[in-house]
């Protein structure tokens, strides 16, 4: 239904939904969905599901007057195939890269569970105190939308910003929030340290940190000795790797996954 409304009706109806915010794209947009299909010559829609891994689970064909129930019937199954980080109390997030090739948020909100839009509710898992995000793909040409989704950012994210594409996306959806500049530290490992210190009351040594590459990929990750204890004996998890110190290159950032 959106790629029918705002797919079909281009930039200008972009501009027309965002502007009821969150009304416009909850209430407004299926009903523009079914005007755009009822009047144009659909012959079909093709629902594509995929699962927690980014793969095809399911494709379906469906006739124009069915699109809508049935989308709402594969929604469902799609959050059910969603992934999720394996804990839902986080003191730290560190991800590696946001960008606009992994979620159009820059980061996908339900994995960090952070909505920022005027008038909706915060989910309540899961619940991470501090985010830091490390760097910008490449394939996001400069739109670091989704960065103020973050507490903490780098001297390096922050270079790569180009403000104008940037906020031509985020005036347009006008949930502005979610292009607010967070603390820029110098690299990951001021950052780590600044989140920290703003840690109340937990030792560096007990801290709850996660690490991803970004929101899209989190079937491999690196969590801090406490979580691990919690998730080495669960049976859906697989140990990768003896346990080791951080360690940071020369310039101060996280080596590579």
């Amino acid at each position: 239904m959106k790629m029918a409304s705002i797919g079909m009706g281009k930039h200008k109806q972009a501009l027309a939904l965002h502007s009821h915010g969150i009304k416009g794209i909850s209430k407004m947009m299926p009903e523009v969905g079914k005007m755009a299909i009822r009047n144009s010559n659909t012959l079909f829609g093709i629902a594509i599901v995929e699962n927690a891994y980014e793969e095809t689970a399911i494709i379906e064909a469906m006739e124009p007057d069915h699109i809508e129930e049935r989308e709402s019937e594969l929604l469902k199954k799609a959050f059910s195939l969603m992934p999720g980080l394996p804990v839902d109390e986080i003191d730290i997030l560190v991800v590696d890269e946001i960008g606009k090739n992994y979620s159009g948020t820059g980061m996908d909100t339900n994995i960090i569970g952070r909505i920022r839009v005027l008038g909706v509710e915060e989910p309540n898992n899961p619940r991470i105190k501090y985010i830091i995000a490390s760097n910008l793909s490449e394939a996001s040409h400069g739109n670091a939308l989704g960065i103020g989704l973050a507490d903490l950012t780098t001297k390096r994210l922050f270079d790569k910003i180009d403000v104008k594409a940037m906020n031509e996306n985020v005036v347009t959806s006008t949930f502005l929030s979610r292009a607010n500049i967070p603390i820029i530290l110098e690299n990951d490992k001021e950052a780590l340290e600044a989140a920290l210190r703003a840690n109340w009351g937990v030792v560096p040594e007990k801290a709850r940190i996660v690490r991803i590459p970004n929101t899209l990929h989190i079937g491999e990750l690196y969590v801090s000795q406490v979580i691990l204890n919690e998730l080495k004996d669960k049976e859906n998890i697989e140990i990768l790797e003896d346990q080791h110190e951080m360690t940071f290159g020369e310039d101060g950032y996280f080596l590579p996954m």
